[in-house]
């Protein structure tokens, strides 16, 4: 079963709803699912923690731009749910980038 974006127009929980029930699905035939949601993607890194998803039919293909064309990062999760390798740049650090910045206009404005 190919499912792509379903995270359009659904709010963070209601993502991480759907992350469960494509999981549930995935234990009786193969799912894949295309996805720019880090909701999704920590919902699965969840469930493989909890137990619920063997961490080994979980596998994040990452498509990167490059120079030379794109390039796929095969990441797998282990039994915590962790990546096995760093994450590339530019997915999971916006949050934390956009975070810094709205603290850095803070701090100016307060000076």
């Amino acid at each position: 079963m190919f499912v792509e974006q379903p995270e359009i127009h659904l709010h963070p929980k209601a993502q991480g709803t759907v992350a469960e029930l494509l999981a549930a699905t995935s234990l009786r035939r193969q799912v894949v699912v295309e996805t720019h949601s880090v909701h999704m993607i920590n919902r699965a890194r969840k469930l493989v923690a909890e137990g619920a998803l063997d961490p080994i039919s979980v596998v994040i293909n990452f498509v990167e731009r490059t120079d030379y064309g794109p390039k796929v990062h095969s990441i797998q999760l282990d039994s915590s749910g962790e990546f096995d390798v760093k994450w590339p740049g530019g997915f999971f650090d916006e949050r934390y980038e956009d975070t810094m910045a709205l603290l850095r206009l803070r701090s100016d404005k307060s000076r």
